[in-house]
C-alpha cells in the first residue's frame, strides 16, 4: 500500500509538471484578459484547496510517516530513477500528448509520462536503488522467489525431526534391547542351570529354584554313546520320548525343532554348533543350535565313512562334510551343496587340504576341487598338514602331497584296515597334532598301539619305547 501511495504521489507531481507545462502553452497561444487570469487564479486556488482536502483524507501511520520520511526527494528521486533507467537500456519512459479543444475554442495540451514494461522497471528500480523497501512493496510478482526459502526451511526442520526421531526412539531402543540381550546373556552365564529327571516330568532349575517343568510320560535327557547334549548357553536339553528326540528351551518353556529318531552333534572348538539328525525314513540332514533344517533331509549317511564309523568326517569351520546318496560318497557343505560329486565307493575327510576317495578298494588322495594328487592306491591315506601317513602291505609310508616318500617303516598286520578286525568302533590308527609334533598311534595287537612321533620341521619319525 505504500508504495502505491508514494507510486501515485510521483504520478501527481509528473501530472502537476505537465498542467504547469499546459498553462505556459496557454498564455502563448491565447491572449488572456484580466478577467480571465483572475478566473485562472481562482481555479488553481479551489484545486489547490481540494488536494489539500485529500491529502488530510488519507491516514497516515506514524511508522509509514517515519519511512516516507527517510526517502530522498521526490524530484530527486524522479531524476535518479530515470537515470538509471537508461543506464540499464530499458525504455522505460515516453512522452505522450493529448489535444482537447476547450468551449472557449483554446486548445488544452496535456502532456503525460508514462513507462513501458512498468512493472519490470519498478522491480528493477527496487532491487537496484533499493528506494523502497521490500517488506513495503506488495508487487505480487515472482511469488515462487519467496516461497522456495520457506519450502527449503520446512525440509531442512522435517529432517532435524526425523533424525531426532530416529536416535531417540529407533537407534537408542535398539541400543537398550541389544544391551538387554547382551546383559540377559551375560547374567544367563553367571546362573548353574541343572536338570533332574522324575518319573512323570523332567524339572529344570536355575540357582537351585525351580524355573520349569516339563511333563511327559516316560521321558528322559536323550544320550547315545557319546551324544548326550545339555546346553547352559542357549538353555537347552536333547529330549527322548518314547522314540522320539527334539530340543527343548527350558527358559523360553518350548521345544524348539522336530521330533527325530537320532541325533549326534557336530562341534567346532570343542562346542556344540549343530546337529545331525534322522527322521523316521532313515533319512539324515542338519539342523542348528536352535532347531532350524540347515540341510535337508535326504541324505543316507552324514559325517562319517563306512571305514570310520562315527562322527568325525567333517569340519565346521572349513564348511564340509561327507555324505552318502544312493550309494555313493561325496562332501557336501552345511548349506546342502554338493562339493565333490557323489562318485565312490568311500570316502574321508579329516579338516585338513585333501580328501580320500576310496576306488575299487584302493585310498588315492585328491585336492578340495576332487583332482587327484596321489596316484598310487593305499590300504590306508591320512593327510596332515602338508605331509601324509600311508600304509600297504604291512609298511607305514611318511609321504607329501605329490605321493614322494620320505620314510617307510614296516607296521604290523592290522594297519591294512582303517578299523580294527574284531571291534569295528576301534580305529587301527590314530594320530594327535602337537604343534610341529605329530603323535602316531599304530595298532599292533587287538587291545595295543605302537606309538611313534613325527616331526614336520624336519620330517623325522621316531619310536617312543615303553
Amino acid at each position: 500500500m505504500m508504495f502505491r501511495r508514494k507510486k501515485k504521489k510521483i504520478e501527481e507531481e509528473i501530472i502537476e509538471d505537465s498542467e504547469v507545462i499546459k498553462a505556459e502553452e496557454k498564455v502563448e497561444e491565447t491572449p488572456q484578459s484580466e478577467e480571465n487570469l483572475q478566473n485562472e487564479e481562482t481555479a488553481d486556488t479551489v484545486e489547490l484547496e481540494q488536494e489539500v482536502i485529500t491529502d488530510n483524507e488519507e491516514v497516515v501511520t506514524e511508522e509509514e510517516q517515519k519511512e516516507e520520511n527517510e526517502l530522498p526527494d521526490i524530484e530527486t528521486s524522479i531524476a535518479i530513477s530515470k537515470d538509471l533507467m537508461d543506464e540499464k537500456g530499458i525504455d522505460v519512459v515516453k512522452v505522450e500528448q493529448e489535444n482537447t479543444v476547450v468551449e472557449d475554442g483554446t486548445i488544452e495540451i496535456k502532456t503525460r509520462i508514462s513507462t513501458k514494461n512498468y512493472d519490470e522497471a519498478v522491480v528493477k528500480l527496487i532491487n537496484e536503488v533499493k528506494i523502497f523497501s521490500d517488506e513495503d512493496a506488495d508487487l505480487g510478482i515472482q511469488p515462487k522467489r519467496r516461497i522456495w526459502p520457506i519450502i527449503l526451511i520446512i525440509i531442512i526442520l522435517l529432517g532435524l525431526a526425523g533424525g531426532l526421531y530416529y536416535y531417540f526412539y529407533i537407534y537408542e531402543d535398539n541400543n537398550v534391547k541389544s544391551e538387554k540381550t547382551q546383559e540377559e546373556e551375560e547374567q544367563k552365564d553367571k546362573i548353574i542351570y541343572r536338570y533332574e529327571e522324575q518319573e512323570d516330568a523332567i524339572i529344570f532349575y536355575g540357582d537351585n529354584e525351580v524355573i520349569d517343568t516339563y511333563e511327559c510320560d516316560e521321558c528322559k535327557a536323550y544320550s547315545l554313546g557319546t551324544y548326550e547334549y545339555f546346553s547352559t548357553n542357549p538353555t537347552l536339553l536333547a529330549i527322548q520320548q518314547d522314540k522320539e528326540i527334539f530340543l527343548y528351551d527350558y527358559t523360553l518353556k518350548q521345544v524348539v525343532s522336530d521330533k527325530y529318531s537320532q541325533l549326534k552333534n557336530l562341534k567346532s572348538d570343542d562346542k556344540t554348533v549343530a546337529f545331525i539328525v534322522t527322521n523316521k525314513e532313515g533319512l539324515s540332514g542338519v539342523i542348528d543350535i536352535h532347531g532350524k533344517v540347515i540341510v535337508p533331509l535326504e541324505y543316507d549317511e552324514l559325517g562319517y565313512s563306512k571305514s570310520a564309523g562315527e562322527v568325525s568326517d567333517y569340519s565346521y569351520e572349513e564348511n564340509m562334510i561327507t555324505a552318502s546318496k544312493d550309494g555313493y560318497w561325496g562332501i557336501i557343505n552345511f548349506n546342502g551343496e554338493e562339493v565333490i560329486p557323489f562318485e565312490y565307493e568311500d570316502i574321508y575327510y579329516n579338516g585338513h587340504d585333501a580328501v580320500v576317495v576310496c576306488v575299487e578298494g584302493l585310498w588315492y588322495l585328491n585336492d578340495l576341487n576332487n583332482k587327484r594328487l596321489i596316484e598310487t592306491g593305499y590300504d590306508i591315506i591320512i593327510p596332515v598338514n602338508s605331509y601324509v601317513f600311508a600304509s600297504t602291505n604291512n609298511i607305514f609310508y611318511v609321504l607329501n602331497y605329490k605321493g614322494e616318500s620320505i620314510i617307510t617303516k614296516e607296521v604290523p598286520t592290522y594297519l591294512n584296515t582303517f578299523r580294527s578286525r574284531e571291534n569295528p568302533l576301534t580305529p587301527a590308527f590314530k594320530i594327535e597334532e602337537e604343534g610341529t609334533i605329530v603323535k602316531i598311534y599304530i595298532m599292533s595287537t587287538d587291545t595295543t598301539y605302537d606309538e611313534y612321533k613325527f616331526n614336520t620341521v624336519n620330517g623325522e619319525l621316531t619310536e617312543i619305547i615303553q
